[in-house]
């Protein structure tokens, strides 16, 4: 199901620790903060971001940077080039595309050579970040989705971001019509009450309404 692609999903950094008289070559430290100096003209459109952030964004926008799975997933709905992805984010759609950092920690120096229009985030991962965004040269729409309203939302709200206004109608209605044909059937029935559980291990939690998957 469509509606299922657009929830976040975490994947945990590994650390790998080399041993050995001789250290390995590593590539430039990732900047964790917009430290970024880069000449950007801002656009010409004023939009909201679903955090209630103003930007200012090009007339016409296709390159986007992708900062958490669930932003790739949103920008790959309404067709956009996803020039720039988090390191969990692994959809085939998006999984090409160079890597700027994780969720939890993106690299900034990476995010900025790759001259993106737009870089799209996630509150649930990058809502302490506001500043770092607020300092850096380009602008970052945050996403924000905790439930199955919040993501047919989310595709209209980007949708008219990037000023493709009836795409993500379009791709929100599609959504719609495919719950309302999984539900159809079972609308005689006397839905069971049942407990939802993600995870593994010692992470595990349950889906209250207030989730995305307990709400759907």
């Amino acid at each position: 199901m469509r509606a299922v692609a657009c929830t976040a999903l975490i994947s945990l950094s590994l650390l790998y620790v080399s041993c050995g008289s001789e250290k390995p070559s590593t590539g430039p430290r990732p900047s964790p903060t917009a430290t970024v100096e880069a000449q950007v003209t801002l656009g010409n459109r004023s939009v909201t971001d679903m955090v209630g952030r103003a930007l200012r964004v090009p007339d016409s926008l296709s390159r986007v940077v992708a900062i958490t799975p669930s932003a790739a997933d949103f920008a790959a709905a309404l067709g956009l080039d996803v020039v720039g992805r988090s390191t969990d984010a692994a959809a085939p759609a998006v999984a090409a595309a160079p890597t700027v950092g994780s969720s939890l920690a993106p690299d900034f120096n990476a995010i900025a050579a790759l001259k993106p229009d737009l870089v799209i985030g996630d509150a649930a991962f990058d809502g302490a970040r506001l500043r770092d965004f607020e300092r850096f040269a380009y602008p970052v729409f945050l996403l924000k989705v905790s439930s199955y309203d919040d993501v047919l939302l989310a595709l209209v709200a980007l949708g008219d971001a990037i000023g493709r206004t009836q795409q993500g109608r379009d791709a929100a209605a599609a959504i719609e019509i495919g719950v309302a044909d999984l539900v159809r059937p079972l609308a005689r029935n006397v839905p069971p009450t049942v407990i939802i559980l993600t995870g593994s291990g010692r992470e595990v939690y349950a889906g209250s309404d207030q989730t995305y998957i307990g709400s759907l």
